[in-house]
């Protein structure tokens, strides 16, 4: 991505290696070519002094060499590049935010401000995710056609539209991706069931999902409670999403915490049923 001659080994003074959970090539790109923008090689509305500065008045971190980083860089562009793909997740929502704030989509020019808009709700989730408020999308390993495709739903209209409007696709994916594993363990299943009764059944039935000794007992607690949880998100989808045509919606804060806790439960099955790290 960047072309600057790297060190061979360490981070740069100040900042940290990103691992794998911090920011894609995608969303990297996506934040500078479509949101900032690039001038013949150089980052638009950065001077070398300002990009020098914007660690600092706009992202609360000091330690950022940036002369270093421009003595092996170059342009601001490079630099920039540079910076974002070796700090931490935290300090890439840190960026990211400085970026919102230094360049506000309403002062974009007229023509752009729709789009930058957009753009800018997009990368106030990913700050979120980068902060460790937002559970990772989950994506069972394996699960049936329907249920990817509702997942895929789900985060395509979380970034064009907000949490509110996939409550409805990721209630749809857990209830399907439920039928799926009792399915697939042998379970019966009576006629039409609930999402709350699928959840109720695999914990009792399905053997991978037996519990290890130590805490056994506070653990099944903690599932067994999960399903007046999914009562509860059963509910909500039904009463108050897009699920139906219901008058009154969830609050923005209340479909994130639904879309959490659906993707935590997502999240738990498949490392249980799967073996598959978070």
């Amino acid at each position: 991505m960047s072309t600057c001659q790297r060190p061979r080994e360490g981070p740069l003074t100040g900042y940290h290696r990103a691992p794998m959970s911090g920011m894609t090539k995608g969303e990297i790109n996506t934040l500078v070519y479509k949101y900032i923008g690039v001038d013949g090689g150089y980052l638009r509305g950065f001077s070398y002094s300002e990009h020098e500065r914007f660690y600092v008045e706009f992202c609360d971190l000091p330690n950022v060499d940036v002369p270093a980083v421009r003595q092996r860089c170059g342009t601001t562009k490079n630099s920039f590049l540079e910076i974002l793909e070796k700090a931490s997740p935290l300090e890439q929502a840190r960026i990211i935010r400085g970026i919102l704030a230094k360049f506000p989509p309403n002062e974009s020019p007229s023509e752009l401000i729709a789009t930058k808009t957009e753009i800018a709700e997009q990368f106030k989730t990913l700050a979120e995710r980068l902060e460790g408020n937002v559970v990772g999308a989950a994506v069972p390993s394996v699960t049936t056609d329907t249920v990817q495709r509702a997942l895929a739903d789900a985060e395509a209209l979380i970034k064009s539209r907000g949490p509110v409007s996939a409550v409805d696709r990721l209630h749809t994916a857990l209830h399907g991706h439920l039928v799926h594993v009792c399915r697939e363990a042998g379970i019966t299943l009576g006629n039409d069931p609930s999402v709350t009764q699928l959840w109720s059944t695999l914990i009792a039935q399905h053997p991978s999902l037996q519990i290890p000794d130590v805490r056994r007992e506070d653990i099944k607690k903690i599932l067994r409670s999960a399903s007046a949880i999914v009562d509860s998100i059963n509910t909500i989808r039904n009463r108050a999403s897009l699920g139906h045509p219901n008058e009154e919606l969830v609050d923005e804060d209340e479909a994130w915490l639904v879309i959490n806790v659906t993707r935590s439960l997502l999240h738990y099955l498949d490392r249980k049923l799967g073996g598959l790290p978070f």
